[in-house]
């Protein structure tokens, strides 16, 4: 799990940054990056919660998990606006990605202290 954490964790930075860049130099990109970032980080939260017991838990994942929770509630109980949700998870959703990545970093960085305790 540690080496998958951290390919993880890198590849969101190659995404997200990915996106950014591809949206900057032409901007029809932008849903094709939505769907990518947001595609491969639910990815990763559905695989860290079939291996939940392989790897150290930042305390920011359960408050991610449970904001994740609330927009997905927020979305089905404004069906008939989904206009207006669509407009406000445009600009919450790269905020949830980044803040998504630096938990990964977080939790890598606890993976690796946690083998140097190990080592002495």
């Amino acid at each position: 799990m540690k080496s998958y954490k951290l390919i993880d964790f890198w590849i969101q930075v190659i995404l997200i940054s990915g996106s950014l860049l591809c949206c900057l130099l032409d901007p029809s990109y932008l849903l094709y990056a939505y769907f990518l970032v947001g595609g491969w980080q639910l990815l990763g939260c559905l695989l860290h919660a079939i291996y939940k017991q392989h790897y150290y838990e930042a305390r920011d994942r359960k408050n991610y998990l449970k904001t994740l929770l609330w927009v997905f509630i927020l979305g089905v109980v404004t069906i008939p606006v989904w206009p207006l949700y669509g407009f406000g998870l445009f600009f919450i959703s790269p905020l949830l990605a980044v803040w998504y990545a630096s938990i990964c970093y977080h939790e890598n960085k606890l993976l690796e202290y946690k083998s140097l305790i190990h080592l002495k």
